[in-house]
């Protein structure tokens, strides 16, 4: 019932604001309703409608009498629903904030995302009815942040993201026409009157294009957005001098966009990211410690996705205890955070793998497995395989391994790359299980078949389990020999 997840969210402060609103109100039952509802959620009870209506009406539910405590909620819903966007207007000072953007925010900040999502639907629908769309591209970017911010990090995010930018941007563009339309109509206005009065004057034509690029190229606050959208689409070299040039007008453009100033971060994140995938793992660590450094000058703790991309960096350098260091620090903010929480935990544990500290992994490699997405469940299925591998209980690791082998030949997953990594562990398997000539004549062949996997499945060779087992392999035929 959205009225109860309306009350549900509400601090001290904005539950006393809605009384004094309902107690000014003529909806008199709007009062019993909300004190009602309000007193079973203190207790921690469920909400019974037959009793609820009873506590209003002084009268037994009926079903044909439903519809009366369905309009007084709806009341009740608008009337609350005004008095927080009142509240949070004074409190915030946020004067010229549109209402439904303070709303939505506000149920964003209880993370109670089903009801962000259904009132936000409903808010695009009533606007989309209205044509109004400025309000659809303010509301539109609020659930572009959203998604972006809380949904699991996968790529029909970044497809839903895309869409929703492009739907975005039309909604954009039809609020600039409409502006600009409008200004037409005052200029041709005044234009008829020059004419009336010299019939020499020429009319201007309208106007049908804007030379979005010329206008960039001169004011440097457009240049940066312009620079900012062109970065995402370079890659490698060419995209960090883009990144550089955009730090350089970052001062310039932030004194007059003060929302910006957090920006800052994603761009020198972002360098160190693309020194990262050009594998330049010093110099992105470079940025890092400017990153973190600026942080700390600027009193603000550093985002999740920065620490993810650093840990990544820093797992791909080796530096395996700085990793878990790293991890440890910021766990509790990692937990809590469904976009990066399992391959921050996989993460972990294969550093504790590398570095030999078996039980430190155990301890963190069984929580909550079955709850993992099916990628980061197969990662943490190949932890299990290395920690009995390490640990040397031949029985666990026979079977953990047979088992993986049949789950994913199977019921094959969407990355190709534990298919491949199935292979090579039961071939590894196979080794351990005959001595001298024979296993090293076995080691070679799964080497060999390593290479052929990497050239058939990209995303195996950056893979962190291939990784592993390459070096696994190398140390087991130098033993060989």
């Amino acid at each position: 019932m959205k009225t109860i997840s309306i009350i549900a969210f509400l601090s001290a402060k904005e539950s006393q604001f809605v009384l004094d609103v309902l107690g000014k109100s003529s909806i008199n039952k709007g009062l019993k309703i909300f004190l009602f509802i309000q007193k079973k959620l203190e207790k921690g009870q469920l909400l019974d409608k037959k009793k609820l209506y009873r506590a209003v009406y002084g009268e037994n539910y009926q079903d044909k009498k439903d519809h009366r405590l369905r309009n007084d909620l709806r009341q009740l819903n608008a009337i609350m629903k005004n008095a927080v966007v009142d509240y949070l207007r004074i409190e915030q000072k946020k004067y010229l904030e549109e209402n439904e953007v303070l709303w939505l925010n506000r149920i964003l900040q209880t993370k109670n995302f089903a009801f962000f999502e259904k009132e936000w639907r409903a808010i695009e629908r009533e606007q989309q009815k209205k044509r109004n769309y400025e309000g659809l591209t303010k509301i539109g970017n609020l659930y572009y942040d959203y998604l972006n911010e809380y949904s699991e990090i996968s790529v029909n995010k970044y497809k839903d993201l895309n869409r929703l930018a492009e739907k975005v941007i039309g909604y954009k563009k039809m609020t600039i026409t409409e502006e600009l339309r409008k200004l037409e109509v005052k200029k041709k206005y005044a234009e008829r009157v020059i004419k009336a009065i010299d019939p020499s004057f020429v009319f201007s034509s309208c106007l049908e294009t804007i030379d979005l690029k010329q206008i960039s190229e001169e004011e440097e606050i457009l240049r940066y957005f312009t620079l900012r959208g062109e970065s995402y689409i370079l890659d490698g070299r060419e995209k960090i001098v883009v990144l550089k040039e955009l730090i350089e007008l970052y001062p310039i453009v932030v004194i007059n966009r003060p929302e910006i100033e957090d920006e800052i971060f994603p761009l020198l994140g972002a360098i160190a990211l693309e020194h990262f995938f050009i594998a330049d793992y010093e110099k992105a660590d470079e940025y890092y410690t400017i990153i973190f450094a600026t942080y700390k000058k600027k009193h603000r703790k550093p985002r999740l996705d920065i620490v993810f991309n650093y840990v990544s960096n820093l797992f791909k350098n080796g530096n395996f205890e700085k990793v878990i260091e790293t991890i440890l620090k910021n766990y509790r903010a990692i937990k809590k955070n469904p976009r990066t929480r399992y391959r921050m935990e996989f993460f972990l544990v294969l550093s504790y793998l590398e570095l030999g500290e078996n039980e430190q992994a155990y301890k963190e490699l069984h929580i909550d497995i079955h709850k993992r997405p099916q990628s980061e469940y197969h990662s943490f299925q190949l932890c299990y395989i290395i920690y009995y591998y390490q640990t040397k209980n031949q029985l666990l690791f026979e079977n953990t391994v047979t088992s993986f082998y049949n789950r994913v030949i199977n019921h094959p997953p969407i990355g190709k790359e534990y298919t491949y990594m199935a292979y090579a562990f039961k071939k590894l398997l196979q080794a351990t299980n005959l001595f001298s000539a024979k296993r090293k004549k076995k080691l070679l062949s799964l080497k060999e078949d390593i290479t052929k996997y990497e050239g058939l499945c990209i995303e195996l060779k950056d893979f962190s389990i291939n990784t592993w087992l390459k070096k696994e392999l190398e140390r087991l035929m130098e033993k060989s020999s």
